[in-house]
This record gives structure tokens, C-alpha cells and sequence, in this order.
């Protein structure tokens, strides 16, 4: 069965990422805003852009732990090892090399094990699945999902406060960055959050996803508050679980008070594709 939360979630995050590339400094609407104004509100673009990211991963994460359980995908470690590497490693080597041909700089192997332009993304979550495919079934475990939610969290804050002397080879300061939304997210399914919290109603579930935006716009803006770095993105995590449970929810309810329908909506075009 289709989870159409997923997709309504991944449309949002696309629609997000769009938006922000189209109004950056080098979007293709920039001839609409001030330019000062354009790089005084860029800040809060990119973290629009941000948000879309980390939507993306927790997906990732969420997908990956659903197709593990529900399907018993991703068994056999070797062959998704390599099923991985030719789905993300082969594309961006490909566009990697266009980009640098395109536009050269003066350290093209630095820039293309680093990450070239956008394409870091995708050495980012070759890093991440690495990681999920070398601790076996630990990765599945709950109190491994936690530990090392914990690790990567933590590691964040101290690379974010004192930086890091190692080349960002393969993007992994971001895998390290991005690493606990993945966690998140298989968390979200090794729990059955969304089983057990879609039957509230749903009221209750809009005030539970307005207490964590609230807390983590209120974070977010308090960047002097002790060990900031190490909980600011928690009640966001908290907001995507919310988020797609609340979506599971309104899902179920419409399917059932009208079984049969005529339309086919966006989010149900692009699931026909598979994952």
C-alpha cells in the first residue's frame, strides 16, 4: 500500500527546495526583490531550504525502515551496499564531471571527492547508508537507534563549535549533520508512532504539532542558550513525526468516507512510481 504521507510530505520538501533556488541570489526571480534586501533575507530562505533537506532524509529513513520491516528489503547487505552505490555514486560522478567542466575551479579533485555544488547531497546519503548497512542489524535495534542519535547529535554540536581539521571528503561533516533526521525517521516506524497516535483526534495531534513548531521556532531564535547546538533540531524532528502522523491520520479518515473517487491527486500520480 501507498503511504501518502510520504509523498505529501516529499511534495512539500520539493516545493520548498524550488522556492528557494528560485529566489537565491542566483535564482531566476532575483530581478523581483531589492538586492540588498534579496542578501538580508537570504538567511531565511536557505533555512527554508534547510528544512526541505531534512524532510528529505527523514523520509529516506523512514522509507528505508519500512521496506526492512514490512518487506524484509535491504537483507542482504552486500547487494544494497551496491545497489546504493550505483543508484547515487554513478549519477553523481556523471553530473559531477559536467558541473566541473562547466564551471572549473582550482581544486577539481578536492571539489569533486568533497561534494561538487549541489551534488554533495548525494555523497551525503551514500555516507549515511553506508553507515545504516555496516551496523547490520544493530541499525534496527532501539537502543542502538538511540545511542546513536545521541552520537551523531552530539558530534554535531562539536563540529558546529570547534569545526574540524579532516577535508570534507565525501560531504561527511553533512551525513554527520543530517544523520540523526535518518535516525528519526526509522525510529518513527521501529516505534509504530504513527499506528498507535493516528486514532487520536485531531485536534489534539494540530496542538501537539503547534507546541513543537512553536518550541522550535523559540529555539531556533535562541542561539545563546547553553549547548544550543546540541537540541535545537530535536522538536524539528519531533514536528516531521507529528507532521506525518497527523497526514497518516486525515489519510485514513478521507479513504474511508469516500472509497471510491474519481481524481487522482498529485501526490498519488507521483507515487505510481516505485521506491
Amino acid at each position: 500500500m501507498i503511504d501518502v504521507a510520504i509523498q505529501q510530505m516529499r511534495i512539500g520538501a520539493m516545493l520548498l527546495i524550488v522556492l528557494y533556488h528560485s529566489v537565491c541570489y542566483y535564482g531566476v526571480w532575483t530581478g523581483l526583490f531589492h538586492h540588498a534586501r534579496q542578501f538580508e533575507s537570504i538567511f531565511y530562505w536557505k533555512q527554508l531550504s534547510n528544512l526541505a533537506l531534512t524532510v528529505f532524509v527523514f523520509i529516506t529513513g523512514l522509507l528505508y525502515a519500512k521496506l526492512y520491516f514490512t518487506k524484509e528489503k535491504y537483507r542482504n547487505r552486500p547487494k544494497m551496499l551496491k545497489d546504493k552505490a550505483l543508484r547515487l555514486l554513478v549519477p553523481y560522478s556523471l553530473w559531477a564531471v559536467v558541473g566541473l567542466l562547466l564551471f572549473p575551479s582550482g581544486h577539481i579533485l578536492k571539489e569533486f571527492y568533497c561534494g561538487v555544488q549541489h551534488l554533495w547531497f548525494l555523497l551525503m546519503l551514500m555516507v549515511i547508508f553506508a553507515i545504516v548497512i555496516v551496523s547490520g542489524k544493530w541499525a534496527m535495534n532501539f537502543k542502538a537507534l538511540i545511542g546513536g542519535l545521541i552520537f551523531f547529535l552530539i558530534s554535531y554540536a562539536f563540529i558546529g563549535e570547534y569545526g574540524t581539521r579532516w577535508p570534507n571528503v565525501a560531504a561527511w561533516t553533512f551525513a554527520v549533520r543530517y544523520m540523526p533526521a535518518f535516525i528519526c525517521g526509522m525510529l518513527t516506524v521501529r516505534l509504530g508512532i504513527a499506528e498507535k497516535m493516528k486514532h487520536r483526534p485531531v485536534w489534539m495531534q494540530l496542538l501537539t504539532l503547534a507546541a513543537f513548531a512553536f518550541l522550535a521556532f523559540f529555539i531556533g531564535r535562541m542561539p545563546s542558550l547553553p549547548l544550543y547546538r546540541l537540541y535545537v533540531n530535536l522538536p524539528v524532528y519531533c514536528l516531521f513525526i507529528c507532521f506525518y502522523v497527523l497526514l497518516s491520520a486525515i489519510h485514513c479518515r478521507w479513504a474511508a468516507a469516500s472509497p471510491t473517487r474519481l481524481t487522482v491527486t498529485a501526490w498519488e500520480y507521483i507515487s505510481s512510481t516505485t521506491y
